[in-house]
């Protein structure tokens, strides 16, 4: 009877390990949602180029309406919003997004590609801002060119990109998580709007121009480390995703109905209602500083463009190359950058029809 007994114990055992097997081995093979867990997104992705290529658009109409427009209200102010509602934010999710893609992405790697733009940013600020001021105090005399000369220090793109490459070393060198990178980010965004309320410039113009590369000073702090590293980690953050999202179309959806009317209901609210503990909208100082909701609300933005592009990509992924095929504009572009690249060739690759597509999303 005992022997029975046992064996009908063991039999349970044996037949609830089974099930047991069954029901994990069905979980295993069950989708996760979005997201497999094998990379299955490798290589260049359209979108993200389109993305890149069209905040380059904006910047080139941006800067030209900044600088030679008469009426500030003019019919060309879209781009002047276009600052506000995507900005070099978006270039620089880009940027974190193409850190996780890169075949060079450890921490020395970063740290070169850090010194390396860094010394171009300095060189271009040579160029366009001590030379021409150095000169024009040789002519004139003026005190006003000489202290200009000192823009040669100051916190624009190129810069903060090198300085963030090099940050993002010393985080990876740490093995600091993504997400705590992210919230790093958000973090050292808030604390710099806190230090730029409550806490004086320098006097010292040239020590202010130092600490505009990582804090807003009444300097030329365009893009310090402390305002915009925040894109930067959510873009990281993001590309970490990016490669195992099986259903983009899907995502994409999914995006848009969280993402567009959150950032409709924001911008109706931030446009229309004074709200004291934000700078003023679509301003100098709320570009630069980018603080807490509006970099949420930033970083949305261009969420619900990736998204668009997505959902455009089968379309104009091949009418982008057709029309550079025909124009033989494609290939003119890709032989500046792959000079193997063969007039006789045939088969045009992938990451060729994506260069065409990129090119030709710019030039629109």
């Amino acid at each position: 009877m005992e022997n029975k007994e046992y064996c009908f114990y063991f039999a349970n055992v044996i037949n609830c390990e089974t099930e047991k097997t069954e029901r994990n081995d069905r979980k295993a093979h069950m989708p996760m949602g979005y997201f497999s867990k094998e990379k299955v997104n490798t290589g260049r992705q359209l979108e993200i180029d389109m993305l890149k290529a069209f905040c380059i658009v904006c910047m080139i109409f941006d800067h030209v309406y900044e600088e030679l427009a008469e009426d500030p209200a003019g019919p060309f102010v879209f781009f002047d919003y276009t600052s506000t509602f995507i900005g070099a934010a978006a270039f620089m999710i880009c940027m974190g997004i193409g850190m996780r893609y890169s075949k060079h992405k450890e921490p020395g790697d970063f740290v070169k590609r850090g010194l390396g733009l860094l010394t171009i940013g300095q060189l271009l600020n040579i160029v366009r801002s001590a030379l021409p001021n150095l000169i024009s105090y040789w002519i004139t005399g003026e005190d006003y060119f000489l202290s200009n000369s000192m823009l040669i220090i100051q916190a624009d793109i190129l810069s903060f990109a090198g300085i963030a490459f090099i940050f993002l070393a010393l985080l990876k060198k740490l093995r600091i998580p993504d997400a705590a990178i992210l919230a790093l980010g958000f973090a050292m965004n808030i604390l710099t709007y806190i230090l730029y309320l409550n806490v004086s410039s320098p006097d010292s113009f040239l020590v202010s121009q130092l600490l505009g590369f990582f804090v807003v000073t009444d300097a030329e702090s365009f893009f310090t480390l402390g305002s915009y590293f925040v894109f930067v980690a959510a873009g990281y953050y993001i590309g970490g995703l990016y490669p195992r999202i099986k259903d983009k179309d899907g995502l994409a959806n999914k995006v848009l109905l969280v993402c567009v009317p959150a950032c409709a209901l924001y911008y109706a609210i931030r446009m229309t209602v004074d709200i004291p503990f934000l700078p003023e909208f679509n301003t100098n100082e709320q570009y630069v500083l980018n603080p807490g909701t509006d970099a949420i609300a930033t970083c949305m933005v261009s969420l619900i463009l990736l998204a668009i592009f997505c959902k455009l990509t089968p379309f104009l992924s091949e009418k982008a190359f057709v029309v550079f095929h025909e124009h033989k504009i494609g290939k003119f572009f890709y032989r500046l950058v792959h000079p193997r690249f063969s007039s006789q060739a045939h088969v045009i690759t992938s990451s060729q029809k994506i260069f065409c597509s990129s090119i030709n999303m710019s030039i629109i």
